[in-house]
């Protein structure tokens, strides 16, 4: 794909953790839509650890926002029906990006989850955001999901960010914003039927995070394929289910989310994100996948 993506790289350890020093009226004024997105992103993270996780989420979930508990709940209800968790929780954007029409972004990166009681050890994990911009109204999250791993985050500690510019999308971005469900249903039929290799290989670049419960996340496309390869030899996808899916307002960032099923049993979700400039391929810019062991069978009586 030649879209035009521009790739800004920053090294300031500042951008990675929380900040309690900027309020709503900071974020919005910054003229960047990115600058945005992960200034908001920053805010969330500060909420939580001076509010709590409970107020952080009220107060940044979209009305109608997804969260996975493991499966896809409406996350203002599920949150507002359940007590404050005795936890920290402490997160920041490692990589970030925006649709080229400025009203879709998304944000992913580590996270560290410690019992505020200090009885259990931490625990690790990499997230991933979506947000929205409301009319007239600040950054909103739309979606969250993530994955936890053992050890800490040992990849880049360095900020990345992309945008396109819509100069370099062809036209059509009604038809793309039609097309993103029923590119799903096909790629979970050739899930099915091919892997997870050969189904995703045409869609993965240098940028693709492939982000898999269990394990560090992975950036690029030979990791990834080596990856995906690994886990087909593991067990291969024999249920794939789309649940939902939507676009930018120009279809050049899409995402989409479903059921799992693989063939050993476990069961999950995925959720993946997509860029297209509307000329070949769309890319996969990050793929998460949560897959649970299957219960154990019923005693007999």
């Amino acid at each position: 794909m030649k879209e035009k993506v521009r790739t800004i790289g920053l090294a300031l350890l500042a951008l990675l953790w929380p900040s309690a020093g900027f309020s709503q009226g900071d974020c919005q004024s910054l003229a960047s839509p990115l600058d945005q997105v992960v200034c908001r992103e920053k805010e969330f993270a500060g909420m939580s650890l001076s509010h709590g996780v409970k107020a952080a989420f009220l107060g940044f979930l979209a009305d109608q926002a997804i969260l996975f508990r493991p499966g896809p709940v409406e996350g203002k209800s599920w949150m507002a029906g359940r007590p404050d968790p005795p936890v920290q929780l402490t997160w920041g954007p490692l990589f970030a990006g925006v649709s080229c029409s400025g009203e879709l972004g998304y944000t992913l990166g580590p996270y560290e989850l410690r019992d505020r009681a200090g009885q259990q050890p931490p625990r690790h994990g990499h997230y991933f955001t979506l947000w929205k911009k409301e009319a007239d109204g600040p950054w909103k999250v739309i979606l969250d999901y993530g994955v936890s791993y053992e050890k800490p985050w040992a990849g880049p500690a360095s900020f990345r960010g992309e945008t396109t510019d819509c100069r370099s999308v062809a036209p059509g971005g009604d038809a793309r914003r039609n097309a993103w469900e029923k590119e799903e249903k096909s790629i979970c039929r050739k899930l099915t039927a091919e892997g997870s290799e050969r189904t995703l290989a045409p869609f993965l670049s240098a940028d693709t995070w492939l982000l898999w419960d269990g394990e560090q996340p992975l950036q690029g496309r030979k990791p990834g394929l080596d990856f995906l390869r690994k886990q087909d030899r593991k067990a291969r996808v024999v249920r794939c289910e789309p649940l939902g899916a939507g676009s930018s307002a120009a279809g050049d960032l899409g995402f989409s989310y479903g059921s799992l099923q693989d063939s050993l049993g476990r069961q999950g979700y995925y959720l993946r994100l997509w860029r297209s400039s509307g000329r070949g391929n769309p890319r996969l810019s990050a793929a998460v996948t949560v897959l649970s062991p299957p219960p154990p069978p019923a005693k007999p009586d």
